[in-house]
């Protein structure tokens, strides 16, 4: 099974499992915004902006998408 790993969007940050049990090792990336997006199987969005918007088009298909903000992030890529 392939580790798991977080993409932090805004400061584009790893967060991995640590070494210790229950711990987490936070590491700097040069992956993309777009990049990650493209990889990640489960986006999470909760930027209260309505300036902000992640595009259906930049999402891995069968990925799930959730946004907990106010502001819709998602556009016209969740279908109920």
């Amino acid at each position: 099974m392939q580790p798991r790993v977080l993409f932090q969007i805004a400061n584009m940050l790893i967060y991995r499992k640590g070494r210790v049990s229950g711990t987490i090792k936070v590491e700097e990336t040069a992956i993309t915004q777009d990049q990650a997006l493209s990889q990640a199987d489960i986006v999470i969005a909760g930027v209260p902006s309505p300036k902000f918007s992640i595009e259906p088009t930049k999402l891995k298909p069968g990925c799930i998408a959730v946004n907990f903000s106010q502001c819709a992030s998602h556009r016209n890529c969740i279908r109920f």
